[in-house]
């Protein structure tokens, strides 16, 4: 073999090489570069099945924690979650907390049900009655009466 058949040979060794490294390289990037981890799903309502938008979910994995807001369908999700064990805690105005575990034993993601009951309401109301008419300027609070049509119409929990 002459000299310049060698050199050829072995430049084209070189490139072949320092090709398969950078295809090996980039292959392998994103399994480095990107954290592996659970996905934990899952969807917020109440008993009658509505969605719950906006209430407050904290996970808990062993030291690792996230938070996020369920959005108007009732969904939440936390992507790339340490651990294949852990809680949800899960927070709404006028609903009692909710603290569910969560598994995933296969090491597929999780898909979780949250039911969030309503809280029992506690309102204090004061009734006064009195047989002669009171002028609204004399009275130390606001005065609204309402009817029972009113109170009926109202689908609030709370007055």
């Amino acid at each position: 073999m002459t000299k310049n058949v060698r050199l050829a040979l072995r430049s084209s060794f070189v490139a072949i090489a320092l090709l398969s490294l950078l295809i090996f390289l980039a292959l392998a990037t994103p399994a480095i570069a990107s954290p592996q981890g659970m996905r934990v799903a899952g969807v917020v309502h109440d008993p009658s099945g509505a969605s719950v938008f906006g209430a407050q979910v904290e996970l808990h994995t062993n030291s690792y924690s996230a938070k996020t807001i369920t959005s108007t369908a009732g969904t939440f999700a936390f992507e790339n979650v340490p651990g294949t064990a852990g809680t949800v805690n899960v927070t709404a105005p006028d609903f009692t907390e909710v603290q569910q575990s969560w598994n995933a034993a296969s090491g597929g993601a999780v898909q979780l049900e949250v039911v969030l009951q309503v809280a029992s309401v506690n309102q204090q109301v004061l009734v006064t009655a009195a047989r002669t008419s009171t002028p609204i300027g004399e009275t130390p609070l606001s005065d609204i009466q309402l009817t029972s049509a009113d109170l009926q119409a109202t689908p609030a929990l709370t007055l």
